[in-house]
């Protein structure tokens, strides 16, 4: 089993995380374009409900971070509810039997480029339209929101997210944030690349049903 003081943070990694446009995120007034969304507006957290957006940011696509699609459905029940377009460096919740097994804790968050191949997914193949560009959603905790009927991370500030956002984006998150700007924690266990295979199950419909 994995000790969890030398887990990884979600975020080690030098692509940033975001949703994609169009990713609808629920809110106290419904599911909304996570574009759309400002700083106050309240979205919904696994753990403690509603809770306001202390910051949005917008980061251009590059090339070494395509988005990944989801195509609605394949991660079973239905999941997720429209085609999901995310960061290939964002995080999603998994929940299963095996999780808790190899990591004592019940739910854990791994890298949807890292689970995607238990499910569809795709890369595009056409030019992405112009403007296209990931929103980062921060609350004053590293959260687990919903979107698309799928659980997925906030944002969380560390050194390799913050650097591919310019000065003024990082003099703002600041100003929302406060200590939590340095201080912040991951919500949830993160995995590493090398340990998403151990929860592979042996068929493919159990491991589409792995998303919490």
């Amino acid at each position: 089993m994995m000790d969890m003081d030398w887990a990884p943070p979600c975020g080690s990694t030098s692509i940033t995380p975001g949703f994609g446009p169009g990713v609808m995120v629920e809110t106290t007034e419904g599911p909304l374009p996570a574009e759309w969304l400002r700083a106050g507006d309240r979205v919904l957290t696994r753990d403690h409900g509603y809770r306001p957006l202390a910051w949005v940011g917008r980061t251009p696509v590059g090339p070494d971070d395509l988005p990944v699609c989801i195509p609605a459905g394949t991660l079973g029940k239905g999941l997720p509810e429209h085609d999901l377009i995310l960061s290939p460096g964002h995080h999603l919740l998994l929940r299963s039997p095996l999780v808790e097994l190899y990591f004592a804790t019940p739910e854990a968050l791994a890298r949807v480029t890292d689970i995607a191949s238990e499910a569809e997914h795709s890369a595009p193949t056409d030019p992405l339209p112009d403007g296209f560009a990931y929103t980062q959603l921060a609350l004053s905790d590293h959260e687990v929101l919903l979107a698309e009927g799928v659980w997925l991370e906030s944002y969380l500030p560390l050194d390799s997210a913050l650097a591919r956002l310019d000065s003024a984006q990082v003099a703002a998150l600041g100003r929302a944030l406060g200590p939590g700007l340095e201080q912040m924690q991951s919500a949830r266990l993160c995995l590493r690349s090398e340990e998403t295979p151990l929860l592979r199950p042996r068929s493919a419909v159990a491991a589409r049903r792995m998303a919490a």
